[in-house]
């Protein structure tokens, strides 16, 4: 198969990346996509690095046997522990990660940010190095969200235990002079109004959305493998659950997404 008419991969460690796809899907309506959802093992969150590397790297073993023509890490946990080795794993393929889209808060300038995100998204390396490039202007705080996503992947519409988490977790932020939340998990976004409704003032949002759009562009572009099909391309759902009930389950989570989830 030519490989301008190969899908773009897409994956996480359940339904967030969801959200990423339905972004995607506005940006690029005429690819065909692939997501992988690694349910059976989520969250990514609050597992050793060690063991995120290893489970990214199983996942994109499998999207490569479609075969792919390029892959999209819709999980900023997966991003920021295992992308370098994936990329030095499979150099053949353009891998795509999310990140926590602090720069673009930064330079919309914001002055008191709060970041959003799973535990081990906040301690590696690769965030540490935006927080100290930022952070000598802009009032940075960081904020781990357990229990969040896991939420979120069991029941989008629980809407009193999610209102319930995050009042708790947001409680020490609610009296500060928060301008801007960088949701930095993907599974974040499909809660962006319940976190609004929190505060007493609009608060402006910031996603890696834009991020990953635009460098997968220019990758598909780099490789000659963007689509000249003129019609809608189809969207495939696959879970490392093995499950009908889950995958039924990530459709109804993209309908939610293209309902209320733009690119914030």
């Amino acid at each position: 198969m030519d490989k301008e008419n190969l899908s773009v991969g897409v994956f996480d460690s359940g339904v967030g990346g969801i959200s990423t796809l339905s972004v995607l899907n506005q940006y690029f309506p005429n690819e065909n996509f692939v997501f992988l959802g690694d349910s059976l093992n989520a969250p990514y969150g609050d597992k050793e690095k060690s063991k995120v590397i290893q489970l990214s790297e199983n996942i994109v073993n499998q999207l490569l046997q479609f075969p792919v023509k390029a892959i999209v890490i819709a999980c900023n946990t997966a991003t920021s522990a295992a992308k370098n080795e994936l990329c030095e794993l499979y150099p053949y393929i353009p891998i795509i990660g999310i990140e926590p889209a602090l720069k673009k808060a930064v330079d919309s300038g914001s002055q008191s940010i709060l970041v959003m995100g799973t535990k081990l998204t906040l301690e590696l390396e690769k965030f540490n190095k935006l927080l100290s490039q930022y952070s000598s202007n802009t009032a940075i705080h960081r904020l781990a969200c357990p229990g969040l996503a896991d939420l979120i992947e069991q029941d989008i519409s629980d809407t009193d235990a999610i209102d319930q988490l995050l009042e708790k977790l947001l409680k020490p932020f609610l009296n500060e002079d928060i301008d801007s939340i960088v949701l930095g998990c993907t599974h974040y976004p499909f809660v962006k109004d319940r976190i609004q409704k929190l505060f007493d003032k609009e608060i402006n949002f910031f996603t890696g959305f834009t991020g990953v759009a635009k460098q997968l562009e220019q990758q598909l572009k780099d490789k000659d493998a963007l689509t000249n099909r003129n019609s809608r391309g189809r969207i495939e759902f696959f879970s490392s659950k093995k499950d009908n009930d889950e995958i039924q389950l990530y459709k109804n989570y993209f309908e939610f997404a293209v309902e209320n989830i733009r690119n914030v």
